[in-house]
Parts: structure tokens; sequence; C-alpha cells
């Protein structure tokens, strides 16, 4: 079946659903009233509105700005009391109006729980800066603020540190090198200098976020106050639905209100793949004195079909209070001056990459990206640009010719190099081309025949804890002469072949862009599609293009249509300001 088709199909379940909630909502109005009663365009303005809700939430949006669309919200409030209301009515309405927005209840609820929850910090930490105790004043004058190779943290990586280590609740936001994780570390020093016996708890969306965070934390040890390096190594990231006691049989977590996470400090790496729904429960685990970090990258895609919380925090603006200046400036290199804010001190923002090489490719791309230049992103990939509709189906075999042919270097190059993919099926999805590279690599090793073959790589995409395996783990096949094909995972697990029911995982030669998020890999090759006019890829946009592109470190193959790369990089963001308007 064809990509279109794919899509068409989707598009027809969603279809399905929107038409079903609909008619849920159109039966609901017209209950009391009779359908014949209302005015036709009423009811066309409200199914309207119904659909824009919907396509909103399964974006991560979760609102509609009245100033975007000419429904009338004024006359639907009138006509469909049971329906809607505004904010403070205190009727328990599907829809509710607040300032310039709508939502549906759940979808509001959530954002109203979140300003909540940032309001409260916001007010706890105002407190805190009033009288800062004799201990973090010590601990700061003894942390070098420096890297392991004696280069200096920037000024924003000390701001970064020294809020995450102090307040309630800290959001650090960065592109890729921009030393997130170095901050983090700076932070955890400061905490456990202030409070040795300080309980901390590491925590990321997937296994592999969370293998990536231990090696990172790993590497800044040395860096560190000698007093704090033990600790700091004893700490181990897990997947944030195993701190919160997610189980694989219950969506609830086993940590709530009524049975707290004890820690004093809860870090969450990646958390722009992190959904509002797990936020809140993040929220509800800790006690009131916990502080929560967050680190991600607010450019990076969002949570599917979620409210996209860290890029609505991020995009706050950014502000300071004068107690917090008065902190942080000695340890500066310029002097930051109070300014107001929804949030102050709280949203931390890092600019500065330090994977990269000066002027490195990969960083111009991603600029590029950012800025919406199609045109520049050609240019600088030159021939690694493969436009798809010029090449046809023989992009496989271009793929395919990316890998040695030589077994040795075959197995090398397939711990090294990844295919990422806009979509799953059809012909330009992940799926396609791990069956078609499967069987060239087969061929290659001489085992045509073989289920499991030397560097065969899989994609575990259910949590079984059982097993010790998690959605989102990636490992390859080894031999072991004594005991038979394993699969060993990047952090150094392994599990028998014979383990694995087949419906637990997926060949991994190529994954979506989703799947790949907290990840990076030496060696790129990004599959987008073709563009077909009357119906272009919805799911490519600038940010899908983003988080493809910074997970290459050293080279990158893009392979699109030019006129794909132009459609995604000029649909418009929505302006996300709800939660603003509600701080």
């Amino acid at each position: 079946m064809s990509e279109l088709n794919y899509l068409m199909l989707d598009e027809q379940n969603s279809n399905f659903f929107l038409q079903q909630l609909q008619s849920r909502l159109v039966f609901l109005a017209t209950v009391d009233q009779g359908k014949e009663n209302i005015p036709p365009t009423l009811l066309a303005g409200l199914k309207q509105l119904i659909a824009l809700l919907y396509t909103a939430q399964n974006s991560g949006d979760a609102v509609v700005s009245m100033a975007s669309t000419a429904i009338n919200i004024g006359e639907l409030l009138t006509a469909f009391p049971n329906l809607l209301s505004r904010e403070g009515d205190n009727r328990p309405t599907p829809m509710i109006v607040f300032a310039d927005f709508v939502a549906f209840r759940r979808d509001w609820q959530q954002l109203s729980d979140t300003a909540a929850y940032l309001r409260d910090t916001s007010k706890r930490q105002q407190h805190m800066l009033f009288s800062v105790p004799d201990r973090l004043a010590e601990s700061l004058s003894v942390v070098q603020w420096q890297l392991a190779d004696g280069s200096p943290l920037s000024d924003e990586q000390k701001l970064a540190a020294i809020s995450a280590a102090v307040l309630p609740f800290c959001l650090i936001t960065g592109g890729a090198g921009t030393g997130k994780t170095t901050t983090l570390a700076k932070a955890l020093e400061l905490c456990l200098l202030q409070n040795p016996d300080c309980k901390i708890e590491l925590a990321a969306p997937t296994g592999k976020a969370a293998h990536r965070l231990n090696e990172a934390l790993a590497a800044q040890v040395d860096s560190l106050h000698p007093s704090v390096r033990e600790p700091l190594k004893q700490l181990q990231a897990k997947t944030l639905h195993r701190v919160l006691g997610i189980s694989e049989h219950s969506d609830r977590p086993f940590y709530n209100a009524g049975n707290p996470l004890l820690c004093q400090v809860l870090v969450v790496d990646e958390a722009s793949m992190v959904s509002g729904d797990l936020f809140a429960y993040i929220r509800q685990a800790v006690l009131p004195d916990t502080g929560i970090i967050l680190l991600g990258d607010a450019n990076q895609l969002p949570a599917i079909n979620a409210t996209a919380f860290f890029t609505e925090i991020s995009r706050l603006p950014v502000g300071y209070s004068q107690g917090f200046c008065q902190l942080v400036n000695p340890y500066l290199n310029r002097t930051i001056k109070a300014k107001s804010a929804p949030l102050v001190n709280a949203i931390c923002p890092l600019s500065v990459s330090r994977r990269f090489a000066k002027k490195s490719l990969i960083e111009q791309v991603a600029d590029a990206i950012l800025a919406r230049q199609a045109e520049k992103i050609r240019v600088l990939l030159g021939q690694h640009f493969v436009a798809l509709s010029a090449v046809g189906t023989h992009f496989i075999e271009q793929l395919a010719g990316h890998y040695p042919r030589e077994k040795i270097a075959l197995q090398n190059a397939l711990q090294h190099r990844i295919i990422l993919c806009a979509n799953r099926r059809g012909s330009f999805g992940s799926a396609f081309i791990n069956r078609y590279l499967d069987a060239v690599f087969r061929q290659i090793l001489g085992k045509p025949q073989a289920v499991w073959y030397q560097g065969r790589r899989i994609l575990i995409e259910q949590n079984d804890y059982q097993l010790g395996i998690n959605n989102g783990d990636i490992g390859r096949c080894e031999w072991h002469k004594d005991k038979g094909w394993y699969i060993v995972f990047d952090d150094g697990r392994f599990l028998p072949v014979n383990h694995l029911a087949e419906e637990k995982y997926s060949l991994a030669f190529a994954i979506t862009i989703h799947k790949s998020q907290g990840s990076e890999y030496p060696h790129v090759d990004v599959v987008l599609d073709r563009f077909d006019q009357q119906h272009p890829n919805r799911l490519i946009d600038k940010a899908l293009l983003y988080t493809a592109v910074t997970r290459a470190k050293d080279s990158l193959t893009l392979c699109a249509d030019a006129e794909l790369l132009d459609y995604a990089l000029t649909k418009s963001d929505q302006p996300l300001s709800p939660l603003s308007v509600l701080l």
C-alpha cells in the first residue's frame, strides 16, 4: 500500500473519531431545544469549532485562538450554554472560553493546574530568595565554574545551574551541544554541597534517553567537588514511568499525592517529549518542597497528541527578581538586572553550542531550519540533499550503498549509522526500509535465511519490567559462543533473543524521527517524502526537521523533494500563549 493510501486511511480514522465527537456534542446541544429550532448556521459553527479543537488537541496546541477563526464564539456561548461556558462560570461544560481562547475542558483544566503550580512555585521562590542560607553561599563559593578541561562555563550555564539548585522549579532549554547536562551536573553539585543527604531522582521519557543521561553525567564527575563525586556516581537515571511507578498493566502511577515520591530533587531530561498528562502525574507525585528540574529543547517535537507544556513554558518571557540578581551577579562576567516576567528566574535558555565545531555543517543546517531557509539548507547539503521524485524507488539502493559490502566493516557501520524517517509505513517509511536492508545485510553476511545475525539492530516497542526492557531501547544482536544469540543494549544490558516475543520489537536500521528523540548518531540519513500537492504530508514541519537533523553528530544526508521542504518550513507555528494568560 502506498504512503498516500496509508495517510488517507489515517485521515479516515481521524475523521471517524471527529464525526463521533461532533455527533455526541451536537446531540447534547439539541436535546433540550430540538435540532429543528436551532439555525443551521449555528450548528455549522459549532461543528467547525469542535473540528478546530480536535485538530489543535492532536497537534499539541490544545487551544483555539478566537482571533484566528471567523466563528462567532459569543453566539455559540449564548446558543449552547450546556456545551460552552466562560472560565469562572462554574458550569461543567465540555468546552471552556478563557481570555481569547477556547479549549476542551480537559485541556483547559490541565493548563489551569500547570499555571497554578507555577504561580505557587514562583511565590515560594521569592520567599526563599529573601534570605540566602549560609550553606548555599558557602557552596557557591567553592564550586569551580569550569569544565574538566579547564574551559569556563558560560554565564547562561551559571544562571541555569544556580536557578536549578536553589528554586523549586527550573526549566533549562537549549539545542544540541549547548551544555544542558554540564549545567545539570553543576546544579546537582550545588544541591549536594548544600545537603550531602539530598535524595535525587533522575528520569527520562525513554530507556535510551535515560542511558544517555547516565553517560553524560558520568563524563562530568571529575570536574566536580571531590565530596560530591561518589554520590553522583551512584545516581542512575530511569524511565519516567518507572520513577513514577507506572506499570505496563496500569496507566495510573504508584506514586501520587497520597503516596508521594520521597526525593528532594526530581530531574526530567528530554522533557519536551513528556506529555501534559505525565507532567500532571509528576506534580501530583512529588512533595510540596521537592525541586523539579526540566531539561529539553523547545524546538524539538513535542509529545505526540499531547499538550506541549514544555514548549509553552519555555516561550514565556525570561525575567529575574532583584533577589536573584543579587545572588548570581558575583559569579557572572556580566551584570543582569531585574526584569518582571510571568515566571521570574525559572526559565533558563542556553544558546551557545559546544557539541559542534565552529561553522559545523550540521549546526548551520539546524540554524537554517529554525530560520525557515529552505534554499540555504539545499545549498549547504549539496549532493547530500537527494530529491526523492528525481531518484524514485532507487533511493533505497542509494541508502543501501552507504553501507560497506565487507562483513567486518558492515558490522561496524551498523553501530554508527541510522536512517530516520518521517513515516513508519509506505514507500518511504521505516518499515519498508528495514525489510529491504535486512535482506541486503543477510546476503552480505552470507546468511540469507537466518533470522538473527551479528549486528542486526532492533527497537523495543513495549515495556517489559520483568525482562528489564523499555519502550525505545535499541540493541544489536551478538553471538556468544556458549549461550547463542543475545541482544546487547547500549547500556551493557543483554537479553537472549529467545526471551523476546516478536510483537515486542521491530527492526531498527531505520526508525521514525519521533522514536529517535533523546538519541544521537555519528551518521544520519533522513528520509522524508515526495511532495504531493493535493495531499502534502502534514507530519512534516519545522520541529520534525530540526529534531531529525540534530540527531546527527558527524554527517547528514537529507532525502526529500525540494517542494516538500518549502512546504514544511512555510507552515506557521501556532502562537502558544494561553499559559502566559493564565499566569
